[in-house]
């Protein structure tokens, strides 16, 4: 029995040291343990991100000095980060701010989420972390942030959003209103009789446009001009395209055109590309023929206001009637066909497609000179031999047509180095109003009859 246990604890060792000769055998390199791959450093927050960079030990100071590590060490951020020069640039304004005031600029540099410069379009509004807005474009040149500051590094990304490098302090509304004066939308705002402008201008996303953009020529109606206006055209028709169409066919970019500086007469482009009349005399300024401006050259950081009485309605807006009456260089062929309501009446008909050739001032004078003793019948047939009764564009001429007028008698249609409609030249194309189109020519077109 003593000898049947001493074999079991023999075996038994053997297995042991076989096993253990096994172990060392299967290690790698003889034996010695090679360590496995280091651990990928983790990634750092906003706060480590911008204490990592010297360029941002200014800000870096604020965000401990006000308490924020935590907002920016935690939360999802997109920040716009302003570079020590930045800062420097404002040194004298920084001493007079609160702690509450520097938390307010602090936390506008602040949106929500991650916004990586491949994200952005060529201009959009972004929501700040303190309930205002930026307004942030971005094309080829780079990224500019109000108008004001350049993005001068974008995409420093951290574990809990990303910073943009940023060469100017972006400033909250009080504290850009204070130093720099007030935007357009601003003054309109301090004014009190812009609401419905200042109301439409923020449904179609145009606010942030006239605070941080310009500089731009205002034309601003009323509330009480918008009042007038929608008691004939419903508001809830208007799309948000046409609104802005609107909108902006009340403004001149790129210029301050105050009262001084206007000639009698001037045709200006405005931001919705198709131009506004203005003429200006010992009576006042007026736009378009009809609407007076009742207060001049109001100031504002990006630009001047001039109040109107009427809102300004772009062609597409007003009948053939409304095309010739805002333009001075037809106000002769508007003044004689009003004296003619039945005539009125059929160039304003809604329902109307129609071609109006329109002679110039120059070209009525010419034909009352050549024709003194015209009778009020005689000018009607005139008139109505200058209409077509189908909306007939430049496009659709061709050379050597003939086409009956409202009058009755035909025009001769000649294509060439110009385009004459009889003999006389078209000078203007293609003004489309709701009903059809005006086109300008330089001479009076006389029916042949007249001629016999």
């Amino acid at each position: 029995m003593k000898l049947l246990n001493r074999y079991l604890i023999l075996i038994l060792m053997a297995v042991v040291s076989l096993s253990m000769i096994t172990a060392c055998s299967d290690d790698d390199n003889g034996g010695i343990v090679t360590p496995g791959p280091e651990p990928e450093p983790e990634e750092p927050n906003l706060v480590e991100l911008a204490q990592s960079d010297e360029n941002f030990s200014t800000l870096v100071s604020l965000v401990v000095d006000l308490d924020l590590v935590d907002v920016l060490a935690n939360e999802e951020l997109t920040v716009f980060a302003p570079t020590n020069a930045a800062f420097e640039a404002i040194s004298e304004i920084i001493p007079t701010l609160s702690n509450e005031d520097l938390t307010d600029i602090v936390i506008y540099h602040l949106t929500a989420g991650t916004i990586l410069s491949s994200d952005l379009g060529a201009q959009q509004d972004v929501e700040m972390v303190l309930g205002e807005r930026t307004l942030i474009q971005a094309s080829a040149a780079g990224v500019r942030v109000n108008n004001r500051a350049d993005v001068v590094e974008a995409d420093l990304v951290a574990s809990n959003g990303v910073i943009h490098a940023i060469d100017q302090v972006l400033l909250p509304t009080q504290y850009r209103v204070a130093i720099e004066g007030p935007s357009l939308v601003e003054v309109a705002q301090e004014a009190g009789a812009f609401n419905t402008l200042l109301d439409l201008t923020e449904t179609v996303g145009l606010t942030t446009t006239l605070q941080f953009l310009g500089p731009y020529t205002a034309f601003a109606p009323t509330d009480d001009a918008f009042a007038t206006l929608f008691e004939s055209v419903d508001s809830a028709s208007l799309t948000g395209e046409q609104i802005a169409f609107i909108l902006t066919y009340h403004v001149i970019a790129g210029a301050e055109v105050t009262s001084d500086m206007l000639e009698p007469t001037q045709t200006v482009e405005t931001a919705a590309t198709e131009p506004i009349y203005i003429t200006a005399d010992d009576a006042g300024v007026r736009v378009n023929g009809t609407s007076n401006v009742v207060t001049p050259d109001v100031d504002a950081a990006n630009g001047v206001i001039h109040v109107v009485d009427q809102v300004l309605l772009p062609n597409a807006f007003t009948p053939v009637t409304g095309v010739i009456a805002k333009n001075y260089m037809l106000s002769t062929l508007f003044s004689v066909a009003a004296e003619r309501p039945d005539i009125v009446a059929a160039l304003s008909d809604p329902d109307a497609e129609l071609t109006v050739f329109a002679p110039t001032n120059e070209a009525f004078e010419a034909a009352l000179a050549a024709f003194p003793d015209l009778t009020d019948e005689q000018i009607t047939e005139i008139l109505t031999y200058h209409v077509l009764t189908s909306a007939v564009f430049s496009s659709d001429l061709s050379d050597g047509a003939t086409v009956e007028t409202l009058q009755g008698e035909e025009i001769v249609v000649t294509l060439g180095d110009q385009v004459l409609i009889n003999e006389s030249e078209v000078i203007t194309v293609d003004l489309a109003g709701s009903n059809g189109v005006v086109h300008i020519i330089d001479a009076v077109l006389v029916p042949p009859s007249f001629l016999e």
